[in-house]
C-alpha cells in the first residue's frame, strides 16, 4: 500500500494512477538531505504552461512516526518550505516526488529552507547535465547502396532541434 499522497494549494500534485509507475523508478535525477528526499522525472507529454511542474508529498508512519499528528506536522512543513521555494528554484516541466525523514519534524525552519534550496539547485545542476548529454546532432544510419564495395553501414549526421525544455 503507498502511502498517503498530499495535494498542495497552487501547485498540482500527481494523481495515483500517475504516481504509480514513477513511484519505484530509478532516476539519476533524485538527492537527499537530512529532512526530505527528491526524485524528478521529466514530464511526458509535456506540461501546459498553467502546470508547470507537479509536486507530489509523502509521508509515510515507517518513515515520520505512527502518531498521524506528527506524519501531519512533516507533510505541513514540507508544503510550506516547497511553496515558498519552489517559484523561483525549480526546473519546469517536471514531475517532482518529496519523501520525508524524521528529522523533518524538528529542525529549524532556517535549516529546512537552506534544504530546500540546495536540493533544487543540485537537481537543477543534474538536469542540466543530463541535458547536455543529449546531443542536439545524432546519427542516423544509411544503408548501403549496391556500388558500395565494402559492405558497411554509412552514417550522416542529421539535425534534430531541441525541446523546449532545454536551456539556452
Amino acid at each position: 500500500m503507498l502511502p498517503t499522497l498530499v495535494l498542495l494549494k497552487r501547485i498540482p500534485a500527481l494523481t495515483k494512477i500517475q504516481l504509480d509507475p514513477l513511484f519505484s523508478k530509478r532516476t539519476s535525477l533524485s538527492t537527499s538531505c537530512d529532512a526530505f528526499n527528491a526524485k524528478a522525472f521529466l514530464a511526458k507529454p509535456p506540461l501546459p504552461t498553467s502546470k508547470s511542474y507537479t509536486v507530489t508529498v509523502i509521508t509515510g508512519k515507517k518513515s515520520i512516526s505512527k502518531q498521524s499528528v506528527i506524519r501531519y506536522r512533516a507533510t505541513r512543513r514540507l508544503k510550506a518550505v516547497i511553496a515558498d521555494s519552489f517559484p523561483c528554484h525549480a526546473p519546469k516541466g517536471y514531475h517532482y516526488i518529496f519523501y520525508s525523514n524524521s528529522p523533518i519534524v524538528t529542525l529549524p525552519w532556517t535549516t529546512l529552507q537552506t534544504q530546500m534550496i540546495r536540493v533544487l539547485d543540485t537537481l537543477r545542476k543534474k538536469i542540466d547535465k543530463e541535458s547536455k548529454k543529449s546531443p542536439s546532432m545524432t546519427s542516423l544510419p544509411i544503408y548501403p547502396s549496391s556500388s558500395s564495395r565494402s559492405g558497411k553501414k554509412k552514417y550522416i549526421k542529421a539535425s534534430i532541434p531541441p525541446s523546449p525544455l532545454q536551456k539556452k
